[in-house]
């Protein structure tokens, strides 16, 4: 029989949400051309600025081309950082100019107004002796006039203590994600920091001026349930009150005040709200399963400027708000329907067209249980002409007898205790050709496939290094540290890693069976790879009981012809070739040569 080939670049049609069965692309991106479609390998991630040792947790990072600094939050700490990648400064902190103590109590004077309210616990440090450091409660604020502005806190201990470079730093929340927004003020550009409610505390809402002073958005006016992203149009800043999605706006150029009446009602269903973003000059809203859409309608204050665009109210909710992304002149999100189906869609032009295939929405279903905003991450990245969305979720699932680490590539673990396991999988979507893969990073401590480290996003500038620049930078999740997007190579100085940091990139792929049209026996008499010659080498291994165990894997090179002979008999088989190298890789497919048996 003739010689059958199989391409790298299929459709899955996988039989469940499982990743042990059926077709798999993990790390590497499809690529269309004349003559069909390659598989190209990602690129990998180099570290730029280590903050772990700061402190951990990494829960939003944006860049602000106004003040020429980048801001991140990690844990409940927040730094600028330069945009040299350098220089990490906290700034939520104050310095008091004197301080006194007695009956209990502590009395700190401010030279310059900040921000602090009654009732607020913040983190004093660095007063001597130490049992004045740690975690106190502002018992009352006195404004008098600047530089004499102080508050009053509650004390660990009594006695006599003196001034030594203290820091009293609000206490900011410390789990889910938090969301940055540029708005104008009367004279300037500044930096919004949103933090959204949780189940045990309220929201916060922040403002870095150009100088670094971050100003805590005190006004009795604010609602306290604020929930998703804000956004910033028409002068106005915008926010999400969760309780009867109404969306306030804060005053014109005037980020920090607010008027009771300034809201507007997104009503039209009674579902819950999600989050807030923008398309093109419109304000959306989006909520469980419907979104809805605002227009400024110039409405004179103390009223909401926007009005309700009722004729285009999609019955097409938001699963996550950390599932939302805006790509230039589109929204492409996590969304869920009224009958709960779990997809991604993307909005263009006012459409929202799904992009999710079969597949996909298998695997979002099985995850429909701990979607929640802080188990979801997404991004948004560009690399060589493509365009991806990342959706990352790592969510958990209980109960004994569970399967869970579904990410452990060909693994299933079961859990046999009952306790709590992680459900870790990135699914990236290819914009620009219309293709789904996955991606997945290597665990430095148990050496097995895990979730891509879920990323907080920006697009940054040039960096001043004389040697370096960022195309796209992200903060991974779990510690905080920042990571700069490998650039396509513009010489030896600038050529493109595979590896997250020290993480070696495994590239895999996974074929669909292949029986040559009959389940006659088969000889295969050789398997050769098509595609670049490279530096490195591939595995191939092979399955003859629809994925239930493999061959031994042999290794073969690309240097030269890769060709692999005597790959016995079988009835319907599946293959699956790995690569592991800090190499570029780029192949089309491969070309079977088999003899067909008479039984």
């Amino acid at each position: 029989m003739p010689k059958i080939r199989l391409p790298f670049a299929d459709k899955a049609n996988n039989r469940s949400y499982l990743n042990t069965a059926d077709y798999l692309l993990l790390n590497a991106y499809i690529e269309h051309n004349s003559k069909g479609a390659d598989i190209i390998k990602r690129p990998g991630f180099k570290s730029k600025l280590a903050t772990s040792s700061i402190v951990t947790d990494g829960r939003g990072f944006t860049y602000s081309n106004k003040h020429s600094l980048y801001y991140a939050l990690i844990g409940d700490a927040l730094f600028s950082i330069d945009s040299s990648l350098a220089t990490v400064t906290e700034i939520a902190r104050k310095t008091p100019t004197a301080a006194s103590w007695g009956a209990g109590v502590a009395t700190y004077t401010f030279a310059a107004a900040h921000g602090f309210i009654a009732g607020q616990s913040v983190n004093v440090s660095g007063i001597s002796p130490a049992g004045y450091s740690g975690v106190l409660t502002i018992l009352a604020v006195t404004t008098v006039t600047v530089p004499d502005d102080s508050f009053t806190v509650t004390m660990a201990t009594l006695g006599a203590a003196t001034l030594t470079n203290a820091r009293v730093s609000p206490i900011l929340t410390t789990t889910g994600k938090a969301y940055f927004e540029q708005t104008k003020s009367s004279t300037t550009i500044n930096t919004m920091l949103l933090i959204p409610k949780t189940s045990t505390t309220a929201s916060q809402l922040f403002m870095i001026a150009a100088s670094g002073v971050v100003t805590r958005v005190t006004d009795a006016d604010l609602p306290v349930d604020l929930i998703g992203a804000p956004v910033s149009i028409d002068g106005y800043l915008f926010v999400l009150s969760a309780a009867e999605s109404e969306i306030y706006n804060m005053d014109l150029e005037a980020p920090t005040s607010i008027n009771s009446l300034g809201f507007v009602a997104a009503d039209t269903y009674a579902d819950t709200a999600v989050t807030l973003a923008k398309h093109h000059n419109q304000l959306v809203c989006k909520k469980e399963y419907s979104t809805e859409f605002f227009y400024n309608a110039n409405i004179a204050a103390p009223y909401s400027p926007f009005a309700k665009i009722p004729q285009q109210t999609l019955t097409l909710g938001c699963a996550s708000a950390a599932s939302v992304v805006q790509t230039g002149q589109s929204i492409i999100w996590m969304s869920r329907n009224q009958n709960g189906g779990l997809a991604v869609h993307m909005m263009t032009g006012g459409q929202a067209q799904k992009v999710s295939t079969v597949s996909i929405d298998r695997i979002l279903a099985s995850m429909e249980s701990f979607v929640f905003s802080d188990k979801v991450e997404s991004c948004y990245l560009s690399v060589d002409g493509h365009d991806f969305y990342v959706l990352s979720v790592d969510g958990v699932v209980s109960g004994t007898g569970a399967v869970v680490d579904y990410a452990v590539v060909d693994v299933a673990v079961v859990d046999t205790a009952g306790a709590l396991n992680s459900f870790k999988r990135t699914m990236v979507y290819d914009i620009t050709q219309n293709e789904w893969c996955e991606w997945s990073s290597l665990d430095e401590t148990t050496s097995t496939q895990s979730s891509f480290f879920a990323t907080y996003s920006v697009s940054g500038p040039h960096v001043t290094n004389a040697q370096d620049f960022s195309n796209t930078l992200v903060m991974e999740k779990t510690t905080g540290n920042i990571y700069e997007m490998s650039p396509a190579p513009l010489g030896v100085a600038y050529l493109p890693t595979y590896k997250d940091g020290s993480r070696t990139i495994t590239v895999e792929c996974v074929f669909n069976p292949v029986d040559g049209g009959t389940r006659n026996r088969k000889r295969c008499n050789s398997l050769e790879i098509l595609g670049d010659t490279a530096s490195s080498s591939v595995s191939v291994s092979y399955s003859d009981n629809d994925y239930a165990t493999w061959s031994t894997a042999r290794t073969i090179s690309l240097v030269d012809r890769a060709r692999i002979p005597n790959l016995g008999m079988f009835r319907r088989r599946a293959f699956k070739l790995t690569h592991a190298a800090d190499t570029p890789l780029r192949l089309a497919g491969i070309e079977l040569d088999v003899e067909r048996m008479e039984s």
